[in-house]
């Protein structure tokens, strides 16, 4: 087992791109260590996801709509260093962005754990229902109550019969995908935070690049956003430096008043949900 700390950086801010700084210390086993043959993914038309929204879900979609975003952002940045990685494939020693890698991880996988149980609640688990998602990945009792609810989701997606729907059968898998890795990372935060190095994440509406990293895939990463998507400030921070948390802190805040003021947050959630 490593020990790799992540801290919050303050930097500068991107108008194509949202950044969140992750302040953490990580612990990570090693087998589930990033590298260049991991692929993380965020969200796409082109790979739907199964749910069941409840009878009152609609008061749920901003929750789905801002976290949802923000993982979907969290997962270009945390992509485009893994595939920095393969660059040495191409006779390049790509694992001098390992470092990067590892310092977006916690916070991407913090972002999808939000994500999924946001649509937990807007399907009416009561349990997920009482939870405030801000303090997933930041509060230990907060995390350890929403584990066995990943848990059981990802389980029962696991069990769902083969549907002749193709893409509903598909949106299925994905979702056992989406709460499996999920319910694996938040056993692992809470056995870091119980070890004394956790991972944290004071910055739920915040993305970020977070270096030594390469520097044109994080880019490339901020270009082809949807248009709503790109006013959303990010912390762009190559060095190894601390972050500024009260910056992510009033980042973030900023981001969460400019989703709110959105009319499409109250719309139905992205195209990437299918019932």
């Amino acid at each position: 087992m490593t020990s790799r700390r992540f801290i919050l950086t303050a930097g500068l801010t991107i108008a194509a791109a949202a950044l969140t700084p992750a302040l953490a210390s990580a612990r990570t086993r090693a087998s589930s260590m990033p590298n260049a043959t991991t692929r993380p993914y965020g969200f796409d038309s082109q790979a739907k996801m199964t749910w069941r929204p409840a009878s009152d879900a609609a008061s749920y979609f901003p929750d789905i709509q801002r976290f949802g975003r923000i993982f979907s952002l969290r997962s270009r940045q945390y992509q485009a260093q893994v595939s920095a990685t393969r660059i040495r494939s191409n006779g390049v020693d790509g694992r001098r962005y390992q470092p990067a890698v590892d310092k977006l991880y916690a916070p991407y996988h913090i972002g999808l754990a939000r994500f999924v149980l946001a649509l937990l609640q807007a399907e009416g688990n009561a349990a997920a229902r009482q939870l405030n998602l801000e303090d997933i990945g930041v509060e230990l009792a907060a995390t350890e109550a929403a584990l066995p609810l990943v848990e059981q989701a990802a389980a029962a997606a696991q069990y769902e019969p083969k549907l002749n729907d193709e893409e509903r059968h598909h949106g299925w898998q994905r979702r056992a995908s989406h709460f499996g890795r999920s319910a694996s990372y938040l056993a692992e935060w809470i056995s870091a935070y119980q070890g004394g190095t956790p991972h944290t994440d004071y910055a739920p509406y915040l993305y970020f690049y977070l270096g030594d990293g390469e520097f044109e895939h994080a880019v490339y990463a901020t270009l082809y956003l949807h248009p709503e998507d790109r006013p959303i400030k990010m912390i762009w921070h190559p060095n190894a430096e601390p972050v500024d948390l009260a910056e992510a802190q009033r980042l973030s805040a900023e981001n969460k008043a400019y989703l709110d003021g959105l009319a499409s947050i109250h719309d139905k959630p992205m195209p990437w949900l299918v019932y």
